[in-house]
């Protein structure tokens, strides 16, 4: 007899908790005006700040947020159907729902503030958030796993 979730279930408990936790920590920091330093951590390494980037990566293409925005829909769904089509590969599960998360965040922060909401600031990098951590993590796993499969199949 099996007991609680399956498979699927674990991965949508996991996106909705990952989805959660970047959203509200974004809404409680919106009550914060744009540019605040809302607490350091770690002085002059780690603060948390307040900053909507209407542009993807470094603030790029921020004068273009109609194409972005539709451009963020597209990834976002194709990635679902991507995921949804490829769920019985076990390896890529994981890095998958970490990039369904954190993309569906940054969208609906587009929708909610005009941009994507930004608040972990390392003084030495730009500022980022949780659903940025998200896919950077997502794509270094998927990296990871391609690395190795391509060494175990090399002669």
């Amino acid at each position: 007899m099996k007991r609680g979730p399956g498979p699927k279930g674990l991965h949508l408990v996991l996106f909705c908790v990952l989805l959660l936790f970047d959203q509200f920590a974004k809404i409680y920091l919106s009550n914060f005006p744009e540019g605040s330093n809302v607490v350091t951590i770690l002085p002059d390494f780690l603060t948390i700040t307040t900053l909507v980037n209407p542009g993807i990566a470094f603030g790029m293409l921020s004068n273009y947020p109609a194409l972005i925005l539709w451009a963020n829909i597209a990834i976002t769904v194709c990635l679902v159907l991507y995921f949804v089509m490829l769920f019985k590969q076990n390896r890529l599960r994981f890095p998958f729902t970490l990039i369904i998360a954190g993309a569906l965040s940054n969208l609906i922060d587009r929708f909610i503030y005009g941009g994507v909401f930004d608040y972990i600031d390392f003084n030495f990098f730009p500022t980022f958030n949780m659903a940025d951590a998200y896919i950077t993590v997502a794509i270094v796993l998927i990296l990871k796993d391609a690395w190795f499969r391509k060494k175990r199949f090399q002669v």
